[in-house]
């Protein structure tokens, strides 16, 4: 048998994604977005992880129910495909013109590479976890 999110869970596991955003409005440095933006979601898995019936919820239907080797595929093209338009952008000057990089920018390689790829990862996950394992309980 599932376990059961109740509609409470799932509006606090919400709320960190609403002052997610007005935290990202806040912060005056790439840190503190990154601090801002990645904290939200870790506490939102804390959250999840840290309650057995969030826990065995989220484990029922996001765990269980995910091939391994195709998230790890999806989490590859996906990165791949996220670094190389926002290197395009980044050389035909666009990115100045559209919303897609309306944050703040990370002029160290190795930083962009490891929030596109770690950080949609989290964001995914987070994502997953509230949305599929509470939302359609």
């Amino acid at each position: 048998m599932t376990a059961r999110f109740s509609p409470l869970a799932f509006w606090l596991l919400v709320l960190p994604f609403a002052a997610n955003d007005i935290g990202l409005i806040l912060a005056n440095d790439v840190a503190g977005w990154l601090t801002v933006d990645y904290g939200s979601k870790l506490l939102v898995i804390a959250a999840i992880l840290g309650t057995p019936t969030l826990r065995r919820s989220f484990l029922d239907r996001c765990v269980a129910s995910v091939s391994w080797l195709r998230f790890g595929m999806a989490a590859l093209v996906v990165s791949v495909v996220s670094i190389a338009v926002l290197e395009g952008l980044d050389r035909t000057g666009l990115d100045g013109w559209t919303a897609l990089q309306s944050f703040y920018p990370i002029e160290q390689s190795g930083l962009l590479v490891f929030d596109l790829t770690f950080g949609l990862l989290l964001t995914a996950v987070t994502e997953e976890a509230v949305f599929r394992g509470a939302f359609l309980d």
